[in-house]
């Protein structure tokens, strides 16, 4: 799957920052640059919203009740890339928001320790990662390479290319279009009216992956759970391709109310492996449902 890349482009840095305003002990920051430079987020414990700017420029809004000796944004440019920090003292008392909006085609890498990330009607090229914050894209196109370690990510209506993982938290992509790589430790992974372009990867360790609904010309699709669920719910009237079903022999289980045309025991060395598989129509879309002792399934 398409990883995200960095391009590296030039251009003048013009940063106009307007006065540090007060009410009800709410302070804010305002900067503007004017770049097309990469941008790099670098949060500790605040979260961030992405929006579209309405000009060529990129706007940062911070918003935040921190003591000033405990907070500090700061900026600095390089060649390649503008570099935005949060700066906290020890034990720091408050909060902050942060608002970044940013023309078509930005390219950003987001990092928070605990903060959340929010993309709305954004054109952008994106590495983000949080340790415990959620990430949701919403009516977005690009690339999205995105992780978090406990927290949930969601994409909703959105195209473009996915790399999307969770350690722990939920994974649910719908009504979107790509290619999608979607994975979590232990949470569960759901993909729902989604259309896949070439490739679609959705997994998880011991949560359960459900997959509903899906669309596209020639794709392959792999759904699997080490010890969950792993189920391809369809339409049966879209019920064209090639669908195998693989779980271990001794501990798994294969449900289809479909027949299929053959099956087979894979000693592997390490399990038994009962595989099955059934063809309709055509040879594609071709569609992989695993799981090691959970239930590989297809529902109509």
């Amino acid at each position: 799957m398409k990883k995200f890349t960095v391009l590296a482009i030039t251009t003048v840095l013009l940063i106009i920052s307007s006065p540090v305003t007060m009410a009800d002990d709410i302070k804010e920051i305002r900067k503007t640059f004017d770049t097309e430079k990469k941008l790099k987020l670098d949060l500790v414990l605040g979260g961030c919203t992405i929006k579209a700017s309405d000009d060529q420029k990129v706007h940062l809004l911070v918003k935040y009740n921190y003591d000033e000796q405990e907070f500090e944004v700061k900026i600095s440019e390089r060649t390649r890339s503008i570099n935005i920090e949060e700066k906290l003292s020890n034990n720091p008392s408050g909060f902050s928001e942060w608002t970044l909006f940013v023309p078509k085609k930005a390219e950003i890498e987001f990092n928070s320790a605990t903060g959340s990330l929010s993309m709305e009607n954004i054109v952008v090229d994106i590495e983000a990662s949080s340790g415990t914050g959620s990430i949701e894209v919403m009516n977005c196109q690009g690339d999205f390479e995105l992780s978090s370690g406990t927290g949930s990510i969601e994409v909703t209506n959105s195209q473009g290319e996915f790399d999307l993982g969770s350690g722990t938290g939920k994974v649910v992509v719908s009504e979107s279009k790509g290619n999608i790589e979607a994975g979590s430790g232990t949470g569960r992974v759901k993909a729902n009216h989604v259309e896949i372009s070439d490739e679609g990867d959705f997994s998880s360790g011991t949560g359960s992956v459900e997959i509903k609904d899906i669309t596209g010309k020639s794709f392959d699709l792999t759904a699997s759970s080490g010890t969950g669920n792993a189920t391809l719910i369809m339409n049966k009237s879209n019920l064209k391709g090639y669908f195998e079903f693989s779980a271990n022999a001794n501990h798994g289980r294969i449900d289809s109310p479909i027949d299929f045309d053959g099956e087979e025991i894979i000693d592997t060395g390490s399990e038994r492996q009962l595989r099955k598989w059934f063809q309709k129509d055509k040879d594609t879309p071709r569609y992989y449902i695993k799981t090691g002792t959970g239930k590989a399934a297809l529902e109509l």
